[in-house]
């Protein structure tokens, strides 16, 4: 039996209102969900020394090194960096840390050291006792003698 019209325009107006309201709300919980609005700590300092960082980073990248990133197991909490030079050779003798964040998070997890585990392949583990899935940046810092080199790996877990 159809309704008649006198009802379906009102009952219409107000469903499509409350509609509104209850996606407001969701976009908003949803907003809210992830800690909200991020400050990236010392931003300011971070901004002005940015031409620094990037000459840093375009020393480096003129060295021609490479690193690859290997995360064991979560149960494991470790990870590898292999680290090689310009014609693929291993880098050993190398001094560093890995600095552990998020790509969706104004947070550092974290700065980890880098050790050396055999003295000829250029493999250096550090812990990585992150257990989330998800999108990780680990920003890689070595130093020797012949230079510095500085890498950001995004990995997903």
């Amino acid at each position: 039996m159809p309704k008649s019209p006198n009802v379906l325009w009102p009952a219409a107006i107000v469903g499509l209102l409350l509609l509104g309201g209850v996606t407001t709300f969701a976009v908003l919980i949803a907003s809210r969900s992830d800690g909200g609005a991020q400050v990236v700590d010392n931003y300011y300092r971070k901004s002005v020394a940015w031409d620094s960082l990037a000459a840093e980073r375009r020393a480096s990248e003129a060295l021609g090194w490479v690193a690859r990133i290997e995360i064991q197991p979560p149960d494991q909490a470790t990870g590898f960096a292999v680290i090689t030079d310009e014609n693929g050779e291993p880098l050993t003798g190398l001094q560093g840390a890995v600095t552990v964040s998020r790509p969706q998070s104004s947070v550092t997890y974290g700065t980890h050291g880098l050790v050396e585990s055999d003295s000829s392949s250029g493999r250096y583990s550090f812990s990585f006792p992150y257990k989330d899935h998800g999108l990780w940046d680990l920003e890689i810092v070595a130093r020797r003698a012949g230079g510095r080199f500085i890498d950001k790996i995004r990995i997903e877990i």
